[in-house]
């Protein structure tokens, strides 16, 4: 057996009131982040998500300019900190999910979810990724609800009923900033869409966009042949937040899966957005979109678990890592983590989310330590036979 540790999440949220001496958290080290008229810059993402600008300045007026990131190890959200003004010209942001394929799934955005395998072989269909996963399960719009392959959900007031859609998750504050889930893989062999990524974008001073400047959150699409739908799920779209004291302009934000179910979360902060016009995909992820004053990028108490070991061996949050468990080894292995920040019982649930075939999901409640800000805790977990499993801990 082996099993990949990978990055855990906590849906946690706390607020914090508006504050006149708001700043952005950022230190100034990476200098301005521009990007001229008509060019297309893709930037590795710091091992921590964070860019630490003093201004950023995308496009001009002519000529789309497009922002792209690589994902760094630990599939962290892209955070855009500024001390000065962020100027959104003629430009793009690129977070998208990457496209459902055959057999393969497709790429969640930055802290977003991949899309599960198709079946292939002897292998079967893998369920999507995240904490609104879609389920594996058949082809077509006259397939029995309870079998058809479901699609990766983030928010959404009216969800189809067929039961292998995934659930809702996180809260309106975006706090913790998370992604969105990968739709589920088929029997058929498509694999199931991406969800779309997370960004935060925060400036000490203000936040201006003109029209035509474009944030793309996306889910990738669904698998078409010669731009014909011919079947697999779509995920959900992914998180958008900006903060700033001053936030003035056009924003085109789109965030949202293949139809207005699977949409992700927008949310602004600031002590003026008065003067914000919203243009959406379709509409669609209207629902999705708050505004607010909670004048906070980090706060600094957030609840926070970190995967301490999988089956009696080390792992880390800083990425990826993998767990070898010899043949004929107990298919029940431990999984230990670390709590910080948590009240007096963390409610807990433990997915395994294997390479072929379902996930499994186990409840677990950890009583913390009195008067201690920080309990480690274990829980024994069944593990699939032979067959590469991520591990996720999140909070229910």
């Amino acid at each position: 057996m082996k099993i990949i540790h990978h990055t855990t999440l906590i849906l946690a949220a706390c607020a914090v009131s508006a504050r006149a001496d708001f700043s952005s958290g950022s230190n100034g080290s990476y200098g301005p982040l521009t990007v001229p008229a008509g060019q297309t810059v893709t930037l590795q993402i710091p091992p921590d998500g964070i860019f630490h600008c003093t201004t950023i300045t995308l496009g001009g007026t002519t000529g789309q300019s497009t922002l792209k990131f690589i994902k760094n190890a630990a599939n962290t959200p892209v955070y855009l900190l500024a001390t000065g003004d962020v100027q959104f010209n003629v430009c793009a942001i690129s977070i998208p999910g990457g496209a459902a394929g055959t057999p393969q799934g497709g790429a969640g955005g930055p802290g977003g979810f991949d899309g599960g395998r198709g079946r292939q072989g002897g292998d079967l269909e893998a369920d999507g990724e995240g904490p609104g996963g879609g389920r594996n399960g058949e082809l077509g719009t006259n397939s029995d609800a309870a079998l058809r392959v479901g699609n990766g959900v983030y928010f959404s007031n009216s969800i189809p009923t067929w039961t292998r859609n995934g659930t809702p998750y996180g809260n309106r504050l975006l706090l913790p900033l998370i992604g969105g889930s990968g739709g589920g893989g088929t029997t058929a062999g498509y694999g199931g869409a991406g969800g779309g990524g997370a960004i935060l974008i925060a400036s000490t001073t203000r936040i201006k966009a003109v029209d035509g400047a474009f944030i793309d959150a996306l889910s990738g699409p669904p698998v078409t042949v010669n731009n014909r739908y011919v079947g697999g799920s779509t995920g959900s779209g992914g998180a958008v937040r900006i903060v700033a004291p001053i936030i003035e302009g056009v924003f085109r934000i789109y965030a949202t899966g293949d139809g207005p179910n699977y949409i992700g979360r927008i949310r602004f902060d600031g002590l003026d957005t008065s003067r914000v016009t919203l243009n959406l995909y379709n509409g669609w992820e209207g629902p999705g979109v708050n505004f607010g004053n909670n004048m906070v990028v980090f706060p600094p108490e957030m609840p926070k678990i970190e995967l301490v070991s999988v089956a009696g061996q080390a792992v880390s949050s800083s990425g990826p890592q993998t767990v070898t468990i010899a043949p004929g080894s107990p298919v029940l292995q431990p999984v230990q983590v670390r709590l910080t920040n948590f009240p007096a019982v963390a409610k807990l649930k433990v997915v395994l989310s294997p390479e072929n075939g379902p996930r499994t999901e186990q409840n677990w409640d950890v009583n913390i330590d009195a008067g201690g800000a920080t309990t480690t805790a274990s829980t024994n977990v069944t593990f699939p036979s032979n067959v590469l499993t991520r591990v996720f801990v999140w909070t229910r």
